[in-house]
């Protein structure tokens, strides 16, 4: 391949300079002409009074502010016209506030100008004149590969000064083609700024029924009719303001505003949107000859099928938005997009679409809002309420959804992993409503940083092995870094990072990635070495010492600053994470084992240390739940922020000798902390005395001897009808509560320690623990009770269920009480629908059990066998001799046998 040399480049880049400015000149001189001159304001302007009201010196941002902000709109003409006055209160706004940039499209739209005053004392200086614009293409979107033709008029005005009110006043005349004629307007009363007057008006026919949102408290609106036309109107005065806070909510929007919009049903946005789309585009041969090549590779199976077009579209469909006028949200024909091989969101989404439907699958784009969410709902029908476009997949009972933009996803097309949980508008023909989509994000990081430790006596390097897997949406992330970075960067960056933390840190050995895409799983593997782990003594530390850090929360968990902050505090997204840090000491260590654990509104976390003989071990967890804090749980996230900040480093010290290393950090040995072998011994020995107690009562009530009809033990039923259904369960159950208790993990001891800083918790699931080994042993109680007619059974069984029933209630509503979910004995709390379910089903038992005749005459046999046997033969002996034997009744049924 050849290279162009030193100076070939630099003539080449200067050509390329030169004629880059030739065009930007020539777009500039050629865009003059955009920007018309009309001193009059239009006729359908009205003039507005305002008041002469001034915000207060603190209230004024950036040396300026705006006295008045007017902007009237015209449906009927799709004109704009705006005026501004500002005030220039400082000399840090004759620098901030003396340009105007006025953005439009001259691809529908024409920029006209009727004022441009400098009001000083009472001077006017015109300042008005078109040769003094310059209009620039200014793409502000161009680094997200959106290139919309949108330009910039920028004026610089002259001689400016402090004290200066700057009037100015101007209409765009024109509207995207694509919205033919509809309003779809906001109208914002409040920003980061105060605005001294604020006026906002829409002129319309009144023919056309304008539906109007208020969000917070809007001015009062008032509406009056001019002839044909409808005037909407809002006036206000000293807007309030908000200040924009760190880690906001996308979705927060605590600003005073009004919507409008002429759409009558989200079936008006569905069937506008559905004529853009256009009719299906199957048939077109670029189109086919793509879908049987498809076809083709998947040999049959219709899931590698959707896989490959799946993956096609997102990975060589590369992401290019050409949204100029129409094409802002009418999609690319797919063949087009097709061939020329890149697109936007819709473009992407509607070719992704054709392919499946080329094979018979259901599916639809989808509009949503990746900025409001599932806010979503509370706006009027509208599609300006969107601004991104996915794919919904009707396949084999299920509804998969893809966002076609995202690269590098991989694994099963079932397990596609999806970002977002809104409300969305699928566009489908007949569909009148949003729909509510909860995000796939099965993603997952598990790392562990190995630190092999040396002798403090001598120079070699300690050494750290880092091995992170990333599962789920994790690995298509990574996967995505991969693909737009080289990996020695990325290992270069590993190192700067590790060095942060370790100063004498080094590559050992280059970065290893195993992709194992149809899991979509990716494992990477670091080695380093590290010079002087082991610090040098310092003053106040008589040994030497070393630092382990744990990155787990870094970057995950924001902190709060200010506790009277307004708005919800946003996590870096829905995260499950791991890391286990481990220590090969050369030396012996003394036996530890402690934990702790954190629970709050979104959040877990948790730590556990072990170490013994010549080796520790931390094993952190974290993971959100949510998207977001509401305010009411800031004073408890704040001091949970702290702890888990404490809780993830901690240091390390020896004393040279080999005898002894020491262990500091969050772990306190005077703190109120359980010891976990002697903490779980106890919990286990109760059990089991509770147990063996619960053991030796039943065992005494089945063998406690009563008394016994022999009429009913002589006509005894067998275990027949619903019984035998009954039957089944009870066989089962036992087994089912030995495989939770097993399953949950009550006698795995590295996890009591997680629930030892919730006193309450650790009480509730040692108290699940011993009820469910009671009921382990009640269960085979009732099983030889039943099998052997018992007549103890319905007693048992109706105390039993009624038992079970209120103590699995009330184990549900205290575990949430305590940590909003169960720690051991539940992964997550069942909802108020199970809930129902599993009551209204245990109180028909109950009923059948104590209505049944069946249950009635079946169990009826005491524990005493000979008793009743004895007292049956001679109830047998003593029955006179008949000549003929009369054939044996039918057995009796009863109207009401079952329930």
């Amino acid at each position: 391949m050849k290279t162009l040399s030193f100076g070939t480049a630099r003539l080449f880049l200067k050509s390329s300079l030169f004629l880059l400015f030739l065009y930007i000149l020539a777009g500039s001189v050629n865009a003059q002409k955009q920007v018309y001159i009309e001193r009059a304001a239009p006729g359908w302007v009205t003039s507005i009074r305002h008041l002469a009201a001034k915000p207060a010196a603190g209230q004024i941002e950036d040396g300026w502010y705006y006295s008045i902000y007017e902007k009237q709109d015209h449906a009927e003409l799709k004109a704009h016209y705006t005026r501004c006055v500002r005030e220039i209160s400082s000399e840090a706004g004759v620098q901030n506030g003396s340009q105007l940039r006025i953005s439009f499209d001259p691809g529908y739209q024409r920029l006209v100008f009727h004022k441009l005053v400098i009001r000083r004392g009472n001077r006017e200086i015109d300042q008005l004149k078109a040769s003094a614009f310059r209009v620039i293409q200014d793409e502000q979107e161009l680094s997200r590969f959106i290139y919309k033709g949108e330009h910039t008029a920028i004026r610089i005005l002259e001689d400016v000064r402090k004290g200066d009110l700057i009037d100015y006043s101007f209409s765009i005349v024109g509207d995207n083609p694509v919205f033919a004629g509809h309003v779809d307007e906001w109208m914002y009363f409040e920003g980061e700024s105060v605005i001294a007057n604020i006026y906002y008006s829409l002129l319309a026919d009144s023919r056309r029924k304008i539906n109007i949102r208020s969000f917070h408290a809007t001015p009062a609106l008032h509406k009056e009719q001019l002839g044909t036309l409808n005037r909407y109107s809002w006036q206000t005065s000293m807007t309030r303001t908000h200040q924009t806070e760190d880690n906001e909510p996308s979705w927060f929007n605590p600003y005073a505003r009004v919507q409008l919009s002429d759409y009558r049903s989200w079936a008006d946005v569905v069937n506008w949107a559905l004529a853009l789309n256009g009719p299906d585009a199957v048939h077109t041969p670029a189109l086919k000859r793509k879908i049987e090549e498809l076809k083709e590779t998947a040999a049959g199976d219709r899931n590698r099928y959707l896989q490959l077009a799946t993956r096609f579209v997102q990975d060589e469909v590369r992401y290019m938005g050409m949204e100029m006028g129409e094409f802002s949200h009418r999609p690319n024909r797919p063949e087009k997009v097709l061939l020329q091989r890149y697109g936007d969101c819709k473009d992407k989404s509607l070719l992704l679409v054709q392919l499946l439907k080329g094979v018979g699958v259901e599916a639809y784009p989808a509009y949503i809002s990746t900025s409001k969410l599932l806010e979503t709902r509370s706006c009027l029908p509208s599609p300006g309420v969107f601004d991104h476009v996915v794919v919904v997949v009707n396949h084999q009972g299920r509804k998969i959804w893809i966002d076609p933009t995202i690269s590098q996803q991989r694994g099963a097309f079932s397990d596609t992993q999806f970002p977002y949980t809104a409300n969305v508008l699928v566009i489908r023909p007949g569909n009148n409503r949003l729909e509510r989509v909860n995000a796939v994000n099965k993603g997952k990081t598990v790392s562990t940083l190995t630190f092999n430790l040396n002798d403090t006596t001598n120079a070699d390097p300690a050494t750290l092995r880092v091995v992170t897997m990333y599962t789920g949406a994790d690995a298509d992330r990574f996967r995505a870094e991969l693909a737009e970075s080289n990996r020695a960067k990325i290992q270069e960056n590993y190192e700067k990072y590790y060095r942060e933390y370790y100063p004498g840190v080094q590559i050992r050995l280059p970065l290893e990635v195993d992709d194992t895409a149809n899991d979509n799983k990716i494992t990477t593997v670091e080695l380093y070495d590290i010079k002087d782990f082991w610090a040098k003594r310092e003053p106040g530390k008589i040994i030497p010492h070393a630092y382990i850090y744990s990155d787990l929360t870094s970057g995950r968990l924001p902190e709060i600053k200010n506790l009277k902050r307004k708005s919800p505090l946003a996590f870096a997204g829905i995260s499950n994470h791991e890391q286990n840090i481990e220590l090969y000491l050369p030396m012996s260590w003394p036996t530890i084992q402690a934990a702790d654990s954190i629970a709050g509104n979104g959040y877990r976390f948790s730590v556990s240390v072990k170490g013994e003989n010549d080796f520790f071990t931390v094993r952190y967890r974290f993971q959100t739940t949510k998207d977001a804090l509401q305010r009411s749980n800031f004073a408890g996230y704040k001091a949970d922020y702290k702890k888990i900040t404490d809780l993830s480093n901690f240091y390390i010290t020896w004393d040279g000798s080999k005898r002894l290393a020491s262990f500091y950090g969050w772990h306190d040995e005077s703190a109120d902390t359980l010891s976990t072998p002697s903490y779980t011994n106890v919990i286990f020995i109760a059990a089991l005395v509770c147990t063996m107690a619960f053991a030796a009562l039943l065992l005494w009530i089945y063998r406690r001897p009563g008394g016994f009809n022999i009429e009913k033990i002589e006509s005894a039923r067998p275990i027949r009808g619903w019984l035998l259904l009954a039957g089944l369960g009870i066989v089962v159950n036992p087994i089912k509560i030995a495989a939770q208790i097993w399953r949950t993990g009550y006698f795995d001891a590295e996890r009591w320690p997680e629930l030892a800083s919730n006193k309450g918790l650790v009480m509730l699931t040692a108290g699940e623990l011993v009820f469910n080994l009671i009921m382990f042993i009640a269960g085979i109680y009732l099983a030889f009770a039943f099998f052997n007619r018992r007549d103890i059974f319905p007693r048992s069984i109706i105390t039993y269920l009624c038992t079970t029933g209120v103590l699995y209630i009330a184990d549900n509503l205290l575990a949430d009480s305590l940590v909003g979910e169960h720690a051991l004995a539940h992964t997550q709390s069942p909802n108020e629908a199970v809930l129902m379910v599993q009551v209204v089903v245990t109180i028909l038992w109950v009923l059948y059990y104590i209505n049944s005749y069946r249950v009635k005459e079946t169990f009826v046999f005491p524990f005493d066998t000979y008793g009743w046997r004895m007292a049956l033969l001679r109830r047998q002996m003593d029955r006179p001799l008949l000549p003929t034997q009369p054939p044996e009744p039918a057995e009796q049924k009863h109207e009401h046998e079952e329930v």
